[in-house]
Parts: C-alpha cells; structure tokens; sequence
C-alpha cells in the first residue's frame, strides 16, 4: 500500500495506542484555519485523526496548547491521507478525512507521554 495516498503501511517505527477525548489545543494550517479533530491513536512521534476539512499531504499543521501564560506549538507534517472521507452524520463533519500527522523535528520528545499528562485525553494499549 502507498502511504501517500491510500494510508498507513505496515512498516510503523513506533508502537501505536488508542487515543480518544479532545486534544489540548487548537490544530490549524499556516493560513489560520482551524480542523475540526476526532483522534485515532497516538505513537511517540505521530498522530492518526480525523480531520475536517481534508488537509494536503505534506501540508504542516501546528497545534497550539495554551496554558495559562505559557504556550507551545507542536507542528506536525501530513504523512497521508485516507483516499476517501468517512460518512458523518454530524452537521458541519460531512468532509471527515483518516490522515496520519508526524512531528517535524521530533528529537526526544514522546508525544505519549505529553499528551496523557492532560485531563480529557484517554490513552489505552
């Protein structure tokens, strides 16, 4: 399977986990606009969602996480994504597309371990 197009193949470099609950945070692209997010799984440096609208592959979306006076920006790089959007029933979720998210400079910072410190997020093996 091509996972430019079509999705993930199986050649994950890191252990994936089921993720649900709301992220911390808004995911927008570089020109400001904001996707609605259903999250999949989680790896150490990667995410799989449900975005709406469908992002571009190699499109960099960054989630902005703010904390009272401090904030942080994760960007992520669009890996892939599903060929066709998922049918949703819920208003303005029509356009639901599976993508998978990579970190861009992931160096030693695990994605598990950031996201599970926040109240909402649900991680499960």
């Amino acid at each position: 399977m091509d996972d430019t197009a079509e999705g993930p193949s199986e050649r994950r470099k890191h252990v994936r986990f089921a993720l649900s609950g709301e992220l911390p945070g808004n995911l927008t692209n570089a020109s400001g606009q904001d996707f609605a997010v259903l999250p999949v799984d989680v790896s150490m440096v990667g995410l799989g969602v449900l975005l709406d609208p469908g992002p571009s592959l190699g499109e960099r979306l960054s989630l902005t996480i703010r904390q009272g006076d401090h904030e942080q920006e994760l960007v992520f790089v669009v890996k892939w994504t599903a060929a066709e959007s998922f049918i949703c029933e819920l208003p303005g979720l029509d356009q639901l597309r599976h993508c998978g998210l990579e970190l861009e400079a992931p160096t030693d910072f695990n994605l598990v371990h950031f996201l599970s410190s926040f109240a909402g997020v649900s991680i499960e093996e």
